[in-house]
C-alpha cells in the first residue's frame, strides 16, 4: 500500500509552508445561479463579486462564505473559447481550484522547485486599499490546480480583485428558520480527489513534495462491496488544518461510484468537500428545511448501530432516533465518535457533492460507515442506469 512510502518523504515535508485551506473555486455554467443555490439552500452569505461592472471582461465570479468556508463560483462570458469554457464543456460544473494559505510564498516556492514541483503560474501580486496579496499556482493532476496565497499584508474581505456584491439582497435567506436550526459550517474538514486507477501513488508523491504527510488513523483501509473496490490514502499538514483523502478504484473495480465519477468528469477530479459543523443535528435540520437532499440510509443500519453502541463504552449525546430521522451516520472508537452524512450531487452530473461532518474527539473518516455509504450510492447509480 502507498502508505509504506512515508519514510521516503523528502525533507520538505518537515517544513511545510501550507497553513490552511484559503478558499475553493468552482467552474460552473452559471455563476449567479450557483451563488444563489449556495446561499439559499446552504445558508452561505454573498461577500464578493467581479464581472463586467467591475472591469472583468472574460468571466464573472461570486464569492460566498460561512465561518471559514469560502467558495468562489466562476462562469465565462466568452462562448466557445477559453479555459473555463472548455473545462465546463468537458467536465461539467466542478471544483477547479483548492487554494492554500502559505506562510512565506517565495521561500515555499523555492522549496517546491528544488523538490521538482512545476509552478504553472509564477508569483504575482494584487493590491488595493486594504493591502497586497502574493499568489502562485501549481497543479497536482489533470485540470485541478492549487493557488498558493500569502495574505499577511492584506486586511480586506477576500482578495483585491473582488468588489462588494452589487445585489446581495437577492441572495438573502428565503426562510424564517428559528436560530437553533440555522446552518452553521465552521471549516472545510477535508476534500476528496478521485484518481484514475494506478494514479494513487503518483498523487501521494506529489502531495508529499508539498510537505503533506500520511495521516495515520484507523481508516487506512481497503473498502469492498459487491460492486466497489476502493483504495485510499489520507495526507495532511502538521496542524491537520489541510486534510486530503486520495481515492482511486482498485484494479478489480469496474462498476463503482468512482468509475461513474471518472466517466462523467472525463477523468480525475475532486469529488466532494466535507464541511465541518459543531451541531450536525441543527445544521442538517436547517438544510433539510431549505430543501437540501441527502443519501437515504436503510433502518437496518441504525438497528446495527444501536447494537454496536450497547456493547461499547462510548456514549453518544445525540439521540439515535434523531440521527435515524435525519439519516446521519455514526462511527466511533474508544476515544470518541464522528457524525456525518452525504448530499446528493450538487449539479446535473453525478460528480460533485458535499459531506456534512461533526467530530467528537474522533479524527477518523467513518471507516464503519463506508459500507452503508457505498450501498446508498449504488442504489442511486441503479436509478441513474449506471450500475
Amino acid at each position: 500500500m502507498v502508505v509504506t512510502q512515508v519514510n521516503k518523504i523528502t525533507e520538505l515535508s518537515k517544513q511545510s509552508g501550507i497553513i490552511s485551506i484559503d478558499h475553493v473555486t468552482f467552474y460552473v455554467s452559471n455563476a449567479k445561479y450557483a451563488a444563489a443555490y449556495f446561499t439559499r439552500f446552504f445558508g452561505f452569505k454573498l461577500i464578493g463579486y467581479k464581472g463586467l461592472e467591475t472591469g472583468s471582461r472574460s468571466m464573472c465570479s461570486y464569492v460566498v462564505s460561512q465561518g471559514d468556508v469560502v467558495l468562489v463560483l466562476c462562469s465565462t462570458y466568452q462562448y466557445g473559447s477559453g479555459d473555463l469554457w472548455s473545462i465546463v464543456s468537458s467536465r461539467g460544473d466542478m471544483v477547479k481550484d483548492v487554494a492554500f494559505t502559505v506562510d512565506c510564498l517565495d521561500n515555499y516556492l523555492n522549496k517546491l522547485v528544488t523538490n521538482g514541483v512545476e509552478i504553472i503560474r509564477q508569483p504575482w501580486t494584487e493590491s488595493d486599499q486594504h493591502g497586497s496579496v502574493r499568489m502562485a499556482v501549481i497543479s497536482p493532476f489533470g485540470d485541478i490546480t492549487h493557488t498558493l496565497i500569502e495574505r499577511t499584508r492584506y486586511s480586506g474581505t477576500f482578495l483585491p480583485s473582488f468588489h462588494p456584491p452589487l445585489e446581495s439582497k437577492n441572495f438573502d435567506e428565503p426562510l424564517d428558520i428559528s436560530p437553533e436550526y440555522r446552518v452553521s459550517f465552521k471549516v472545510i474538514d477535508h476534500f476528496v480527489p478521485v484518481l484514475n486507477a494506478g494514479q494513487l501513488e503518483k498523487a501521494f508523491d506529489y502531495y508529499s513534495k508539498l510537505g503533506l504527510e500520511t495521516f495515520y488513523s484507523v481508516d487506512d483501509f481497503k473498502v469492498k462491496t459487491d460492486k466497489s473496490r476502493l483504495n485510499m490514502v489520507i495526507v495532511a499538514n502538521k496542524s491537520k488544518d489541510v486534510i486530503i483523502n486520495l481515492v482511486a478504484p482498485s484494479a478489480e473495480d469496474k462498476l463503482s461510484q468512482l468509475h461513474e465519477f471518472l466517466k462523467y468528469n472525463n477523468g480525475s477530479g475532486i469529488q466532494h468537500l466535507a464541511l465541518r459543523t459543531d451541531n450536525i443535528v441543527a445544521t442538517v435540520t436547517g438544510l433539510r428545511a431549505r430543501g437540501v437532499q441527502f443519501l437515504e440510509i436503510p433502518s437496518s443500519y441504525y438497528d446495527k448501530l444501536r447494537q454496536r453502541l450497547d456493547s461499547s463504552k462510548i456514549s453518544i449525546k445525540e439521540s439515535i432516533d434523531t440521527l435515524e430521522k435525519l439519516q446521519i451516520l455514526c462511527d466511533f472508537n474508544e476515544n470518541g465518535y464522528i457524525l456525518q452524512l452525504f448530499g446528493k450531487p450538487l449539479f446535473d452530473r453525478p460528480t460533485s457533492y458535499l459531506e456534512i461532518i461533526q467530530r467528537n474527539n474522533h479524527s477518523g473518516f467513518g471507516a464503519g460507515n463506508v459500507q452503508a455509504l457505498y450501498e446508498a450510492v449504488e442504489r442511486l447509480q441503479k436509478q441513474r442506469g449506471n450500475l
